[in-house]
């Protein structure tokens, strides 16, 4: 068995940039990027990755390309090993005026 991390959807309900084209999002698993994409307010995406856990915890981040100035963190949030097969369970990213929430469950895969 080998325990992965499964992201399964992000919801964006308020963006970081205030602009029409919403912003640009780079998602990170240990510095990692597994998926990047844009998103607008009120749109959810699945995101459907699945990752290798590399120990007893892992680091997820989100940033947002904030052109030209370089990327901004909106978030990050250590996840545990312990949390296996427990279901979903949900990180917030919220800072910069952003809301986000990501749905992830760690598993062990045979």
């Amino acid at each position: 068995m080998v325990t992965m991390v499964e992201f399964q959807n992000l919801a964006c309900n308020a963006t970081e940039d205030s602009g029409s084209d919403g912003d640009e999002i780079d998602l990170r698993f240990n510095d990692n990027t597994f998926w990047r994409g844009q998103m607008k307010g009120g749109r959810l995406t699945a995101i459907n990755v699945i990752v290798p856990f590399p120990g007893s915890t892992g680091i997820v981040k989100m940033l947002e390309d904030d052109a030209p100035f370089g990327e901004e963190s909106l978030g990050s949030q250590t996840i545990r090993a312990s949390e296996i097969n427990q279901g979903s369970h949900h990180v917030f990213f919220l800072e910069q005026g952003a809301n986000y929430d990501l749905e992830y469950r760690v598993r062990d895969i045979p």
